[in-house]
């Protein structure tokens, strides 16, 4: 059973980035509607501490398995062969630091 219509409220951060990954959604039914501090809606608030939690318990998670404590730690204290594993290797900043030569 479909929605008659549906109200999607994202935090707007990159308007083109965000426009080019949603190209496909069929807005017929959907209204998406990209608001600045969008945490000012309780669904995106809610949404954001949701992922703030699951980012912290995965943190912890890598912590115990590589035996680091990267909330302690500056990027260059971290072992190359790690990054990998423990980092967004598509951010410039990790990209440039370890890119391998």
């Amino acid at each position: 059973m479909k929605p008659d219509h549906a109200k999607v409220v994202l935090d707007k951060f990159d308007s083109r980035k965000m426009e080019l990954q949603l190209k496909a959604v069929d807005r017929t039914y959907v209204e998406i509607i990209p608001k600045s501090h969008g945490e000012s809606e309780i669904p995106v608030a809610a949404a954001s501490i949701i992922a703030k939690y699951t980012f912290e318990k995965e943190v912890d998670a890598l912590d115990e398995e590589y035996g680091i404590g990267l909330r302690k730690m500056m990027p260059g204290d971290l072992e190359p062969s790690l990054v990998p594993f423990v980092a967004k290797l598509h951010f410039r900043n990790v990209t440039d630091r370890y890119r391998k030569n």
